[in-house]
């Protein structure tokens, strides 16, 4: 797994890609302006940068480069969101920035599954007082998972970000791939999922084989 980072001032974004070189060229770290803070495999590379500029003009110059000229990418698996916050954490810049990078890199916690999703218009139509139950229904079994060690979780929205028009991409990470399954298992149930979820997927599932700190 492949973690860079772009050290400037900006909202957080974080864009999941495929296709990696196995080994780590010699190349990849002295590649300026990137600061690298990783190497590349063949399983999914995460990016974060703080500005999302440099995603347009050098990071697509960089990915264009002859190292990466007989690589096929899997753009059905490409993904790219924003880190967001709800208002009551107590850390904000922790929470945008230091934590998505944490779970990500956690040598512990080496499988992963990654996929879109997008809520039915109808939800959006909800008043607060109906969509904040349904939303704690379907959060408590995230923090049983989470608090029980068996899951972490990235959250990312993508509104007008996305090809297909998501609105948000999540990432389980955890030290086992099964209680992965079981958490997605088990939120299929809540009201959220069952009756305002209008589509997830595709998932990529995979255990990274490196991870940076």
């Amino acid at each position: 797994m492949a973690f860079l980072s772009f050290p400037t001032a900006g909202s957080s974004c974080s864009l999941l890609l495929l296709a990696m070189p196995k080994t780590p060229p010699p190349w990849f770290a002295r590649s300026s302006p990137l600061a690298c803070q990783a190497s590349c495999t063949r399983t999914p590379t995460i990016l974060t940068v703080s500005d999302c500029s440099p995603g347009a003009t050098r990071l697509r110059d960089f990915l264009k480069g002859a190292q990466f000229a007989g690589l096929t990418p899997k753009l059905e698996y490409s993904m790219l969101g924003r880190t967001y916050a709800l208002g009551h954490e107590p850390d904000l810049d922790d929470w945008l920035f230091e934590k998505p990078k944490r779970t990500v890199t956690n040598r512990e916690s080496p499988w992963a599954v990654w996929y879109p999703l997008r809520r039915s218009g109808a939800f959006s139509a909800l008043p607060p007082e109906e969509q904040t139950p349904i939303l704690r229904e379907h959060g408590k079994i995230g923090h049983s998972f989470g608090d029980a060690g068996y899951a972490q979780d990235v959250r990312l929205a993508c509104f007008g970000l996305d090809k297909n028009d998501n609105d948000f991409v999540i990432g389980l990470i955890g030290a086992e791939l099964y209680p992965l399954s079981a958490c997605v298992q088990a939120m299929r149930k809540t009201k959220q999922t069952s009756q305002y979820i209008q589509q997830m997927g595709p998932f990529f599932v995979g255990k990274a084989i490196w991870q940076g700190q």
